[in-house]
């Protein structure tokens, strides 16, 4: 966070410089199994459908072992036809089970009960992933601005 107000001799003005915007997006991309994580990625910028496919071809699927489950959120990036056939090739199943982005963005901008409905409806989701997918592989995608 930036500083909005300074201390400055009585009489001049505090002067200081503050960045306007010019920061990076960092994304970082891994499949998390019961052992840890697996192919960890990260890229300098956004995800798109053609660094994804990229990250599942050279990355993903070289560590990926017959019968492991992929588990996607809905971005648009990760409905990528032939990332999912490699997956396929790769003897993993694919499904897309959490929250679209839109809708959980929304939840929580309504606020702290919204906030928490939120949390426990992903950690809902994870208990039900550890309980009922042994040794599966879900793959993240994390944006930090």
């Amino acid at each position: 966070m930036t500083r909005r107000y300074a201390w400055a001799d009585v009489g001049s003005r505090a002067v200081g410089h503050a960045p306007n915007g010019h920061w990076k997006t960092t994304t970082f991309l891994a499949g998390l199994t019961r052992e840890g994580l697996i192919a960890p990625f990260v890229l300098d910028g956004p995800i798109n459908a053609e660094c994804f496919y990229a990250y599942v071809e050279q990355i993903l699927v070289p560590v990926l072992r017959k019968g492991d489950t992929v588990i996607l959120d809905t971005l648009s990036s990760h409905k990528n036809e032939e990332a999912a056939r490699l997956i396929a090739d790769a003897g993993a199943h694919l499904l897309f089970c959490l929250v679209p982005r839109e809708a959980a963005v929304a939840r929580v901008r309504k606020g702290t009960a919204a906030d928490r409905r939120l949390n426990f409806t992903r950690s809902k989701i994870r208990q039900h992933i550890s309980n009922t997918l042994a040794g599966s592989t879900q793959v993240m995608s994390v944006r930090f601005a």
